[in-house]
C-alpha cells in the first residue's frame, strides 16, 4: 500500500465488486424472505378469520334451526381450526422473522450504498480506500452475524446473479 495514487488498484476494484455483489444478493434475498413471511402471516390470519366467520355463521344458523344434525360439530370444528390458523403466525414468529429480515435488508442496503460511494470517490488514496474497505468489512460482518439465515430456497434462486456488474462501477470497466 505504498502507492499514493488516487486510482483504485485492480485488487481493490475486484474486491469491491465481489463485496457489492454479495451485499446486493443478501439485501435482495432478505427482502424476499421478509415478503414471504409477511405473505404467509397474512394467509394464515385471513384464513383463520374466514374459518371463524364460517363457524360463527354456522352457529347462528344452529340457533335458528331446531333440526341441526351435524352442524354443531362442524361449527365447533371450524371454530377450533380457525383459532389454530389465526395463532400460527404468532406461534411460528412470522412477524418477528419478517421484521428481522427487513432490518437485515435495510442494513445491507446501507452498506451497499456506502461501498458504492467509496468506489466512486476518485479522491481517495489507496490507503484511505483500504481503510474504508476495512470499515465496510467490519460492518458487513456485524450485520451478517445479527441477521437471520436466508431460507435455502431463496438463496439458491439468486445464485445465477453472481455475474452482475454494478452500474456504479461502470467507470472501472474501461481499464
Amino acid at each position: 500500500m505504498s502507492r499514493s495514487s488516487t486510482v483504485p488498484t485492480r485488487a481493490h476494484q475486484d474486491l469491491a465488486i465481489a463485496w457489492y455483489r454479495r451485499i446486493r444478493r443478501a439485501q435482495h434475498d432478505h427482502g424476499r424472505a421478509a415478503g414471504t413471511a409477511r405473505r404467509w402471516a397474512t394467509i394464515w390470519t385471513v384464513g383463520g378469520l374466514g374459518l371463524g366467520v364460517l363457524a360463527g355463521g354456522s352457529y347462528v344458523a344452529d340457533l335458528l334451526d331446531l333440526d341441526v344434525g351435524l352442524r354443531p360439530a362442524l361449527s365447533a370444528s371450524l371454530a377450533v381450526v380457525g383459532v389454530v390458523a389465526t395463532a400460527v403466525p404468532s406461534l411460528t414468529d412470522l412477524g418477528g422473522s419478517r421484521a428481522r429480515h427487513e432490518r437485515a435488508s435495510r442494513d445491507f442496503g446501507r452498506i451497499r450504498r456506502e461501498l458504492a460511494i467509496t468506489a466512486l470517490d476518485a479522491e481517495l488514496s489507496d490507503v484511505a480506500r483500504y481503510k474504508a474497505l476495512q470499515n465496510l468489512k467490519t460492518q458487513m460482518d456485524a450485520v451478517a452475524l445479527a441477521s437471520p439465515n436466508i431460507p435455502d430456497r431463496l438463496w439458491k434462486k439468486s445464485l445465477d446473479q453472481d455475474d452482475y456488474f454494478p452500474p456504479e462501477f461502470g467507470h472501472w470497466r474501461a481499464r
